[in-house]
């Protein structure tokens, strides 16, 4: 017994040694095994309700990208993703959740000016950034939050150039504008009637429709040069397929918001033939190219700007944290003064969060929007 004691010291002895060299001679290795993996940095996503897949999946493949690399400090990313849906209120709810239950670094989101209202102050109480990638709300910057930031153009933005492109490039004599009953399609109409006053421009008709027969008649009974849509992409259809069966032909004009790909696939925009879109550039626009090659991989399907705003949102929060690190000034104060080359456009925030860049406008031609020569 002694001698296998001894036996079984001697062999313990060579591995206590055997493991010392090792150490000495390979320590880099060591201590990349023994280092703990830094635990990824949580992004809420907040969208309307659970089929709103593009603006999801777009959020998720700025993820996917931003966690090619980790960067220089080793950091990785996750989306924490929350639904809006449920009484007034509930996305409220979902926000305080995503800041103190998931304590998430920033939030994100894809949902109407209402909602959006409800994220901005849960994030302006809790001082967290909040980047909007949808509603076009001009009041969103008017509290001037300095935690806003919203990557879609808005109201405001889109009345000017609308009203340049209808009347002043266009001629338009006799438009009639269509509105629906979501908040911001009120929004819309109510910053472009705004923009029509300071020109000195007659005030054009306007219709409120909820989609009874006597909206319908109404429609029928006008004749307009020029229709201009601020609805959701479900009744636009239904205008614009009364109206041609009507064998009318007016020009039309709507918002980007319009094509909404989770209401109609990018691949029925035939639905939208020669209807005039005003869009940032993502149509055209050298990264949108590879970034809807990528998507149609992981995805398998045609992404639109809700995917293209909400990447946009996702990644560009990602770059700001690894430029300036996790804390909440810190990235409000990367925001700010950040150059997006992002897959809808080129642009930047001014000082109330607002995006700033070019606006153009894009006709629908055998199902794909082609930019319109000035």
């Amino acid at each position: 017994m002694i001698l296998q004691a001894l036996t079984n010291l001697a062999i313990i002895r060579q591995v206590v040694m055997a493991t010392a060299m090792t150490i000495c001679l390979f320590p880099e290795v060591t201590a990349q095994q023994v280092r703990p993996e830094k635990p990824p940095l949580k992004i809420g996503f907040l969208i309307a309700d659970r089929k709103n897949t593009a603006a999801k999946d777009g959020a998720e493949l700025a993820i996917l990208k931003a966690n090619e690399t980790a960067g220089p400090q080793g950091q990785r990313f996750k989306l924490a993703v929350r639904s809006m849906e449920g009484p007034w209120g509930a996305g409220a709810d979902q926000a305080v959740e995503l800041i103190f239950e998931e304590k998430v670094c920033a939030l994100a989101g894809s949902h109407d000016g209402r909602n959006a209202h409800l994220v901005e102050q849960a994030a302006t109480k809790s001082e967290v950034v909040f980047c909007s990638a949808w509603s076009g709300d001009p009041t969103l910057s008017q509290a001037f939050v300095p935690w806003f930031f919203n990557f879609a153009p808005n109201h405001n933005q889109q009345a000017g150039a609308l009203v340049d492109i209808i009347f002043t490039k266009a001629k338009t004599t006799k438009l009639l504008v269509i509105t629906d009953l979501e908040y911001d399609s009120e929004s819309a109409l109510k910053a472009f009637l705004n923009s029509i006053r300071e020109t000195g421009k007659p005030v054009p008709e306007s219709l409120k429709i909820s989609g009874t027969e006597a909206d319908w008649q109404a429609i029928r009974n006008s004749n307009p040069d020029a229709v201009l849509l601020f609805t959701g992409t479900r009744m636009a259809l239904k205008i614009i397929s009364l109206v041609r069966q009507n064998k009318k032909f007016p020009a039309f004009y709507a918002p980007v918001s319009v094509l909404n790909e989770d209401e109609i696939p990018v691949k029925d925009f035939r639905s939208f033939e020669n209807v005039v879109f005003l869009s940032p550039e993502y149509w055209d626009h050298l990264k949108a190219s590879p970034f809807r090659e990528e998507f149609r991989r992981t995805y398998g399907y045609e992404p639109g700007m809700v995917a293209a705003y909400a990447y946009d949102a996702v990644l560009t929060l990602t770059q700001a944290i690894r430029r300036s690190g996790k804390g909440r000034e810190n990235i409000q104060g990367a925001l700010t003064g950040i150059s997006v080359n992002g897959v809808s456009g080129d642009f930047r925030f001014d000082k109330t969060g607002n995006r700033t860049g070019t606006l153009a406008p894009y006709r629908i031609i055998n199902s794909k929007p082609v930019r319109m020569k000035n």
